[in-house]
């Protein structure tokens, strides 16, 4: 059955450039007014119990899609009909009154999506303990900080029960305990059957969730169909969008078609200006949460911005228990020894350098979860068994063997979460990845909820070139982020002959 059915809608943006130019307009019947076009006449319908996500570059007009579907933003033609309760998460608490308390915005929020004071009534309690604010919903919102008014307005969002949950890019909002809670609440209305649109920059959690997916590119569909198909698709034209925007080859860009790949010979020989320890990363896998905390995911591109600083003395080992911003990196620890490691605790300033005894398996009393959270607790790195204090760990294609020890702590409450890995290349192309999900790992915990996993790469099948490791703690199903680190040292891998490519795949030549 269909819930809803958009048919030729189309919006148009206009822009005056001073008040008085709309009255000169009407006056005169002369446009003196920009415009935009934000969506082109487009159809589609979705069923009852899809799941739907929605990708494409800022500016595609995901967003005003969603708008017109929730009923927040009126097309300019067409006709969009919708069967059922919408629940969206557009702007958290966008309809929330500054001055009013956080008890009086719940009645407020509710009846503008169409609640009776009496069905407010009968979920207050439900929101109040959900939120998990009870102590502050007689205080004005603006006196809440911003994890409060999230918290508050998510509650808001998803206690009323939807046929048709809407979601602009976050899969969980809060930190810590509540953005897992968050993300659990959304998992229930998709084993409920609901109909989910999902529009988000992530594409692994789009592709991990939804059963359709559909391509916007400056207000048309470029794509619609099964999530596999169209998520390789965009990532092809992100990565030839990519490559001819900061390649210096991009003005004489190689001929392809719609459908061909863009090979990584393209950019090697000049690859984006870097600075020796700055990877140049993609956008995080971890969702965008508006509260720190000291065990949040550090995204991609903090790192990117400001790289760890480290001394070619420095360990390869990184320990990200009790998780701090990149933004103020760690004070150096002179002169380790292989057997140390260094330890990032909260704040930066308070590091110091370990004794010669700090063993690299040793996991500390002290590495315990909040409850509701994981975190990553130490990453190791090594290159033929060997761990060594480089910036730069040279490997050689199909002889080194590559090996990364994870060690987390969690909450012991919380299913055993899972491990994973990406592999970028130095201008930011996932090249390969790992998960202890995907390959059939489950990880036992001790009663701290304390683990390690370590996952080899024998033979390393990487050809040439400069790499970068992100390493991921998730949840069970490997949808969630809880945690994330982005890895200081730069894989570099050398090869004998002339192979060409990204990898050296498994062959045998045979004459015929």
């Amino acid at each position: 059955m269909e819930v809803i059915k958009l048919e030729n809608i189309s919006k148009i943006y206009t822009h005056y450039a001073h008040g008085i130019d709309r009255l000169l307009e009407i006056i005169t019947h002369k446009p003196r007014h920009q415009s935009f076009t934000a969506l082109y006449p487009l159809s589609l319908s979705f069923s009852e119990g899809q799941v739907v996500g929605i990708v494409g570059n800022n500016g595609a007009g995901k967003s005003t899609l969603l708008k017109v579907i929730t009923g927040t933003l009126r097309t300019d033609a067409g006709h969009c009909e919708v069967k059922g309760r919408i629940g969206a998460l557009l702007e958290l608490g966008g309809g929330f009154h500054q001055d009013m308390t956080g008890r009086e915005n719940v009645y407020l929020s509710g009846t503008m999506i169409g609640l009776s004071i009496e069905e407010i009534d009968a979920i207050y309690d439900d929101i109040v303990s959900f939120a998990g604010i009870p102590d502050f919903m007689e205080q004005q919102v603006k006196t809440y900080s911003s994890g409060m008014f999230m918290r508050l307005a998510f509650a808001v969002a998803t206690c009323v029960e939807p046929d048709i949950l809407i979601i602009d890019e976050a899969l969980s909002v809060g930190d810590g305990a509540f953005a897992r809670k968050s993300f659990d609440r959304i998992m229930q209305f998709k084993q409920a059957g609901k109909t989910i649109l999902f529009c988000s920059h992530s594409l692994y959690q789009v592709e991990a969730i939804c059963d359709r997916v559909i391509w916007l590119d400056k207000g048309h569909i470029k794509l619609d169909g099964m999530p596999s198909a169209v998520i390789s698709a965009y990532n092809q034209f992100l990565t030839k969008t990519d490559t001819q925007q900061f390649s210096p080859v991009a003005d004489n860009p190689p001929e392809t078609t719609d459908n061909s790949p863009v090979l990584p010979e393209t950019v090697p020989d000049n690859p984006p200006e870097t600075t020796e320890n700055s990877p140049v990363l993609p956008e995080a896998v971890a969702e965008n949460q508006p509260e720190t905390t000291e065990n949040s995911p550090v995204s991609p591109e903090a790192v990117a911005d400001n790289p760890p600083k480290t001394t070619d003395n420095s360990s390869d080992e990184i320990s990200t228990e009790d998780k701090t911003e990149v933004a103020n990196p760690p004070k150096q620890i002179e002169n380790p020894s292989e057997e140390t490691k260094t330890e990032v605790d909260n704040p930066p300033e308070q590091i110091e350098k370990p004794s010669k005894e700090t063993k690299v398996d040793d996991v500390s009393s002290t590495n315990t979860a909040r409850s509701g959270t994981a975190h990553i607790t130490n990453v190791t790195l090594t290159i033929d068994g060997v761990l060594t204090g480089d910036l730069t760990l040279e490997a050689f294609s199909l002889k080194s063997e590559l090996c990364v020890t994870i060690g987390f702590a969690s909450d012991p409450k919380l299913p055993s979460p899972s491990l994973g890995l990406v592999i970028f290349s130095e201008d930011g192309r996932m090249i390969t990845s790992a998960g202890t999900n995907h390959d059939g790992l489950p990880i036992k915990r001790d009663a701290q909820g304390n683990a390690k996993a370590k996952v080899n790469f024998p033979q390393l099948a990487l050809l040439k070139g400069d790499y970068w490791i992100t390493v991921y703690l998730l949840c069970e199903n490997a949808i969630y982020v809880y945690d994330q680190a982005n890895l200081p040292s730069k894989l570099k891998v050398h090869q004998q002959g002339l192979e060409v490519g990204v990898v050296s795949l498994p062959r045998q030549w045979t004459q015929i």
